[in-house]
């Protein structure tokens, strides 16, 4: 499994890179400035270059590129490295569903001037 730390740690680099301006914004939530707003615009700059755009290229590599594992015969290299380009798919196809919410939660703030969270506002606290 040696030959896919690299890419592992290529992976959560970029995963890591747009959570500090997401802990920024958390931080500064309750300042009312341009501080938050700034964070905010990073947080969606960020996170859609480094989760969709230089995700993307690093998913097109691993189709592309095909990473042999020492020590395995044929149909273990296959099956391990099908298996990853599945999990990086799928994982790609999560980043374009939260990217789509990040959109209409920037949308809903940005043109309708209210944020709606779906989940809070479905919880009854009953006392």
């Amino acid at each position: 499994m040696a030959c896919f730390t690299k890419i592992g740690v290529l992976i959560l680099f970029i995963h890591y890179w747009s959570d500090v301006f997401a802990a920024g914004a958390r931080a500064f939530g309750y300042i009312t400035s341009i501080v938050p707003a700034t964070f905010c615009v990073g947080l969606v700059t960020s996170w859609y270059y480094s989760r969709i755009y230089c995700f993307g290229f690093i998913i097109y590599e691993v189709f592309v590129t095909n990473i042999r594992v020492e020590g395995l015969n044929d149909l273990h290299h296959a099956v391990i490295h099908n298996m990853f380009k599945f999990l990086l798919s799928a994982l790609m196809i999560l980043h374009v569903f939260w990217g789509l919410k990040i959109s209409a939660l920037v949308y809903g703030v940005l043109f309708k001037g209210k944020y709606e969270d779906n989940v809070a506002s479905n919880i009854q606290i009953s006392s």
